[in-house]
């Protein structure tokens, strides 16, 4: 009786656990995508102004694996003013060549805040995270589904195993009658 007690412990814990961390995993990544999608749709929105500028240089670094990332580096000027400014975002390949025009978009109210039009590093990462994000979110409601018609299965096929017409069974009258 312990070890079927077990058992169905056991299933019950996997049952809640399993789907909770699919779900949750989902919810982290999905997190994050929109994060970053709302933190970039506000730098759009606050860089109104565009000017031209040109790539003066391409920053180096290492990444994680030892491979080289790349960032260009922007000239241009607003209102006079010059200004040269690193892109945040480092990549393999860089996608910029130094030389090269760019038009970029700039906060007036902070020249140095800048955003290049057509620049999709950051969709890459809104577009990952977000699609490991929805891939871990269905995985967690269709393995929750999953477990509770198993486990609805599983409870029909025990009281099925109960047969209360074929009086194999004693009641308290029957037991009074000796």
């Amino acid at each position: 009786m312990s070890l079927k007690r077990n058992n169905q412990v056991d299933f019950t814990v996997l049952l809640i656990v399993l789907p909770l961390i699919f779900l949750l995993i989902g919810v982290v990544f999905l997190s994050v995508a929109i994060g970053v999608g709302v933190y970039d749709r506000n730098k759009q929105d606050r860089c109104s102004e565009t000017t031209q500028a040109q790539v003066v240089d391409i920053a180096v670094k290492r990444g994680d694996d030892g491979g080289l990332l790349y960032a260009p580096v922007f000239g241009y000027a607003v209102d006079g003013q010059e200004y040269i400014n690193q892109q945040s975002i480092y990549s393999n390949p860089c996608g910029y060549s130094v030389g090269e025009d760019v038009e970029l978009s700039y906060n007036p109210n902070d020249p140095q805040e800048f955003y290049v039009e057509g620049d999709s590093a950051l969709n890459l990462l809104i577009y990952i995270f977000g699609g490991i994000g929805a891939v871990f979110l269905v995985a967690g409601i269709i393995v929750l589904i999953v477990l509770l018609k198993i486990r609805k299965k599983a409870k029909e096929q025990a009281a099925s195993q109960w047969n209360y017409n074929d009086n194999s069974y004693w009641t308290y009258n029957d037991i009074n009658k000796e």
